[in-house]
């Protein structure tokens, strides 16, 4: 599966596609909807996501709960 470090605790990418759309940001950067800068300009539409000992739960409302989730840095 794909997984990633956001403030140090690993999170799995559970669900996922590419988007058409092209981006500037760096690689990494959480977008406003969610959706993860890559870095070959392309993005990536995350669908639904899984903290560490938590349940899946769909982006969006991964991102009522955490809003500082926008604009952070996956690694």
């Amino acid at each position: 599966g794909i997984w990633s470090l956001w403030n140090g605790e690993v999170i799995k990418i559970k669900g996922c596609r590419p988007s058409t759309e092209n981006t500037n940001s760096l690689p990494g950067i959480v977008l406003q909807n969610g959706a993860v800068a890559c870095a070959d300009g392309t993005v990536l539409i995350i669908n639904t996501i899984q903290r560490a000992g938590k349940k899946e739960t769909a982006m969006q409302d991964f991102i009522r709960g955490n809003p500082k989730f926008i604009n952070s840095v996956l690694q």
